[in-house]
């Protein structure tokens, strides 16, 4: 997704064009309240440039089309030789009628701008959809600042028919002056052909979703289960998006049928260790090989076992955390913190045994990523890579047998919605440190034979507007999409 080139750069900003759009934006008023704000709970507020200007002061944005195709945004504080005195980070989304982009760029403490160069992958018009992020997401002791428009509507668990993303706050997040929609020419880095190698790593950042025609999507795709599952997706907007998908320049992902995915890991043992995130994605899979798992059963299974009601959702055979899919078995073990290391052991131990040795043995995890973000900023990075290494040594050890091991570690999805208070950017970013440098250490020796990194982030952070409903779980051609680059990590396609 990242085909953008971010850099903040500290030379002076002299364009009299950002002085006529400051003065511009100097002369709005800002809303004291919104009316709509009395029909939500107390969490509920708007923020955007309002708040920005309180805390230190106006921001506009421009964007220009460069004579190679690449779109420049730039993003300038209002005042005389003003800086931006905290970091200030921004999200930014291109829509066309075919392409799906998103970035996420940040502005250093002390630079005079930020500018972000993004090239169309496609020509056309596009809706550009420039965000307000953090404020002061620095991990220096001060607290960030939320300026988006989402964030929870409603306590936790309880059920809540009012959108996370109002229009109004949304509207206040938007960058001030910033386009609102760009005519991007021919761009010379076309997709790969159906014909093309086979995506075989887990690298997403030079993708992007793409519309496509049933027969361009690559061989397998006739067979595949993709319509089916989108189909389960609760987001109203993301069945919508059944004929999109995640596409790379120079490869092409195969869609592969049920059956083929099943003998291409006959033998195989397929553990999935992590949280909620690794639970859709070990259930999309199934899904993808001809079984019957839920998510949504898997989760109140899992309730129940933390004592959190659900009892009869767990006995459901859809809840279940092992499947014999062919001659592959795939199972799940939950993961929150290294609390529960025991019963991860347990489980990997139940899910080794059969009486016929496997061939191989994959360990998909993020040990429990999504839930380390609840540790103060400057402690994240070093209390999850603690975790992350006793979980991989202890569940290398609870596996019996010499079938060769190889690991694929999983980054957090795109958090950006405001979920809970302790979820800020900086965090994900370090998440997504920690286990790279984890898959890094394993290929340099260890108990496993291979590791590689399978990007969550960068898949779904162009799916913001339609496909999740807290910034953190995406809908179903989000995760199927994940499964599916995962398949083509493991499996050469026939």
């Amino acid at each position: 997704m990242l085909r953008a080139v971010i850099a903040a750069f500290l030379a002076a900003t002299t364009s009299g064009d950002v002085a006529e759009l400051c003065a511009a934006q100097a002369s709005r008023a800002a809303p004291e309240k919104l009316a709509q704000e009395q029909q939500f709970n107390s969490p509920s507020r708007c923020r955007g440039w309002p708040l920005l200007r309180r805390l230190a002061s106006d921001v506009v944005g421009a964007a220009t089309v460069e004579a190679d195709g690449a779109v420049a945004f730039e993003l300038a504080p209002c005042g005389n030789n003003a800086t931006f005195r905290r970091s200030l980070s921004v999200f930014l989304s291109f829509y066309s009628a075919d392409v799906r982009d998103a970035t996420l760029a940040t502005a250093e403490p002390g630079s005079r701008a930020l500018r972000v160069r993004w090239r169309p992958p496609l020509a056309g018009a596009y809706d550009v959809v420039a965000r307000l992020h953090f404020y002061g997401d620095d991990c220096d002791g001060s607290p960030p600042v939320y300026l988006g428009g989402s964030e929870p509507r409603c306590a936790p668990r309880e059920k809540c028919k009012t959108p996370r993303l109002q229009k109004n706050c949304d509207e206040l997040a938007r960058v001030p002056a910033a386009p609102r929609r760009i005519a991007a020419p021919a761009a010379p880095a076309a997709d790969a052909a159906a014909d093309a190698p086979q995506c075989r790593d887990g690298a997403t950042r030079d993708g992007h979703w793409r519309r496509f025609a049933r027969g361009d999507v690559g061989p397998g795709y006739t067979g595949s289960p993709w319509d089916a599952l989108v189909a389960r997706s609760v987001h109203k907007a993301d069945k919508k998006m059944a004929p999109w998908r995640f596409a790379r320049p120079g490869c092409a992902y195969h869609y592969f049928a049920p059956g083929d995915a099943r003998r291409a890991l006959d033998g195989s043992l397929l553990l999935f260790v992590g949280d909620s995130l690794l639970r859709g994605l070990y259930a999309t899979t199934v899904r993808l090989l001809g079984g019957a798992a839920s998510d949504d059963k898997l989760k109140a299974r899992e309730d129940a076992a933390r004592g959190k009601g659900g009892k009869r959702a767990s006995n459901d055979p859809a809840s279940r955390t092992s499947f014999d899919l062919g001659g592959a078995r795939l199972a799940y073990a939950s993961m929150w913190s290294d609390a529960e290391l025991g019963a991860v052991k347990a489980a990997v131990g139940r899910a080794a045994a059969r009486g016929q040795p496997f061939a191989r043995v994959v360990v998909v995890a993020n040990w429990g990523a999504e839930h380390s973000v609840a540790a103060a900023c400057d402690r994240v990075e070093a209390k999850f890579a603690r975790q992350a290494n006793r979980a991989r040594d202890a569940v290398a050890a609870a596996l019996p047998g010499d079938a060769p091991r190889s690991l694929v570690v999983a980054t957090p999805t795109a958090m950006l919605a405001r979920r809970n208070p302790g979820m800020t950017t900086a965090k994900a970013r370090a998440l997504g440190r920690v286990l790279a440098a984890q898959a890094e250490a394993t290929r340099r020796g260890g108990a496993f034979a291979a590791a590689d990194l399978l990007d969550l982030s960068n898949l779904t952070k162009a799916r913001f507007d339609d496909a999740t409903l807290d910034g953190v779980h995406y809908g179903q051609t989000a995760a199927t999409m994940g499964a599916t680059v995962l398949l083509n990590m493991l499996a050469a396609r026939p």
